[in-house]
């Protein structure tokens, strides 16, 4: 989520990225933008709340890589 009680999701991202490398990040957040979320991280996808399972599956499919196969 965007907005956190300790730290807002963009600083959580920032910190595993820097410890883990480039990975995958989906914001499911009722406040931010994906302005914001793609200018603050690179490469990350923002769902809306109330969202559909259709539109997660969609966002977690555009971040992921297809497995060799799958192809």
């Amino acid at each position: 989520d965007y907005a956190m009680q300790d730290q807002t999701g963009v600083e959580l991202a920032r910190q595993v990225r820097r410890r883990l490398g480039r990975l995958p990040v989906l914001f499911v957040s009722g406040h931010a933008t994906q302005a914001l979320i793609e200018g603050a991280i690179p490469g990350a996808r923002l769902v809306r709340k109330p969202f559909r399972i259709d539109e997660v599956l969609e966002a977690m499919a555009a971040l992921l890589p297809v497995p060799p196969w799958v192809a």
